[in-house]
């Protein structure tokens, strides 16, 4: 197939990036959780009143977790203009840490929630995927250490110190790992249904003249003019003319990253 044929079809099942705008977040194992909430603050209209009562609607905000955390930023509205996209780090994470405690709040609950509507709205009414099996398929860990790991936010060191008594009575500090909380389709999945969002996932790729070859890309380069994303994900919201949040993964061998895409349009 020559070049064009390719690069015609290529064309035709992607969009290019020029037609988002591009927030990249912090790569520290929680861009889900700092794309998604960049993405309910931009929904949010910039105001954390709004925020807080999406919280309280979804049904698993509990304070007692971890604090009115959000009362800090009472008043931050007069920082963000209206027309002029903008979050600070400090309060990316602050969002951040809520919706990941939210999720497990979630998750806690709702191990045996049968997610196959979710995924796949054409499912056969006998078809079943429990939100623990997929939590297993996606994190390769079973639902009882999920729920002991996403209590430390995905964003936090790896390594925790706990303090131990040993044999003979005296306190010692011990160093434990604590691997796997970052966010993927579960986290998706359960964001989507608790804040009435369709979710779509990108990913960036590249078409190779000399080759014909399709190349994911992990890096976006400044000149984008022949940079696509494809959508390889779409979960969507049960509740009608449901606002659209856009997802960009950029997939690699040894891990993934996402980001936050804004349609210009």
């Amino acid at each position: 197939m020559n070049y064009r044929k390719m690069e015609e079809i290529f064309e035709n099942d992607r969009f290019p990036i020029s037609d988002f705008d591009l927030y990249e977040v912090k790569a520290d194992g929680a861009c889900l959780y700092r794309s998604l909430s960049n993405a309910i603050f931009y929904y949010s209209k910039h105001q954390i009143s709004i925020l807080k009562r999406k919280f309280i609607d979804s049904g698993y905000f509990y304070p007692e977790d971890y604090g009115n955390f959000l009362d800090d930023y009472d008043g931050l509205e007069d920082c963000f203009m209206e027309d002029e996209f903008s979050l600070n780090d400090e309060l990316e994470e602050a969002i951040a840490m809520g919706i990941q405690r939210i999720i497990l709040n979630f998750v806690r609950e709702n191990g045996k929630l049968n997610v196959i509507r979710n995924l796949n709205r054409d499912a056969l009414p006998d078809e079943s995927i429990l939100l623990e099996d997929l939590i297993f398929i996606c994190h390769e860990i079973p639902i009882e250490t999920y729920l002991k790991n996403y209590l430390q936010f995905a964003g936090d060191d790896d390594f925790v110190v706990n303090e131990i008594v040993d044999e003979v009575g005296e306190k010692k500090e011990e160093m434990i790992e604590v691997k796997n909380r970052w966010g993927g389709t579960p986290e998706i999945v359960i964001f989507s249904l608790l804040f009435n969002f369709n979710i779509n996932v990108f990913v960036p790729q590249k078409l190779i003249k000399k080759t014909n070859q399709i190349i994911n890309l992990f890096s976006v380069p400044q000149n984008k003019n022949d940079i696509f994303v494809k959508k390889i994900d779409s979960i969507k919201s049960f509740v009608p003319n449901a606002p659209t949040i856009n997802l960009l993964l950029r997939p690699t061998k040894g891990s993934s990253h996402y980001d936050y895409l804004i349609c210009k349009n």
